[in-house]
């Protein structure tokens, strides 16, 4: 009689934890992967709108005004109370207004949880913060993006991986961070993944 062959239940196991451990290394990896993509794409959207902000302000000698119905963002189109028009109409300085990558959440550990900008990029300018009555002429250059980069004018963000704007001071953190200087001084505390693929900062850029 023909003796039928198969697998033993030891075997079958093997096959299992082969697999298993193989399913351990590859999901971080595509998970970290995915994570590089965003910011790649983040940085290209960035450079983007650079671009169209400053050809806008080649046009009305000024920089867009900010969004103040989403948080802090750019303006599709006209404002009320504004002269200015916006970015996509009547002219489309770009087509539309792009999402962030990493936007999107809520976090309830992010001290700016509460403004609506998730979805889209954080935009805010010199002429905008110095019109507030939480500031004053010189906050830009003292206490905003201004003292981060001499001269700027505008400022643009993304959350990051790590999906806040800001943090709560951690114990132990470095000289200098406080409770909003992801926003204060996106670049002084940008994120760098070399802290990590997911590590705290927004990515930021500013301008001129």
């Amino acid at each position: 009689m023909k003796q039928r062959s198969a697998f033993t239940l030891i075997e079958l196991l093997i096959v299992v934890a082969i697999i298993a451990i193989l399913a351990a290394i590859a999901v971080p990896n595509f998970l970290e992967a995915q994570v590089r993509s965003k910011v790649s794409r983040t940085r290209a959207d960035i450079r983007t709108i650079a671009v169209a902000i400053e050809s806008y302000a080649v046009d009305h000698t000024k920089y867009p005004w900010v969004n103040t119905a989403i948080g802090y963002g750019l303006p599709p189109g006209r404002q009320a109370g504004t002269q200015l028009a916006g970015m996509t109409t009547p002219i489309a300085y770009i087509t539309s207004i792009l999402k962030d990558p990493f936007g999107g959440k809520k976090m309830p550990t992010d001290p700016y949880h509460a403004f609506n900008t998730t979805a889209e990029y954080w935009y805010w300018t010199e002429a905008y913060m110095s019109a507030q009555s939480w500031a004053n002429a010189s906050s830009w250059a003292t206490a905003g993006p201004g003292s981060d980069a001499s001269g700027c004018k505008w400022a643009l963000m993304s959350q990051g991986p790590d999906l806040q704007w800001s943090h709560v001071v951690p114990p132990g953190a470095p000289a200098g961070f406080t409770i909003s200087c992801e926003v204060d001084k996106p670049l002084r505390w940008a994120y760098d993944s070399t802290n990590g693929t997911i590590s705290w900062g927004n990515i930021a850029r500013t301008g001129p």
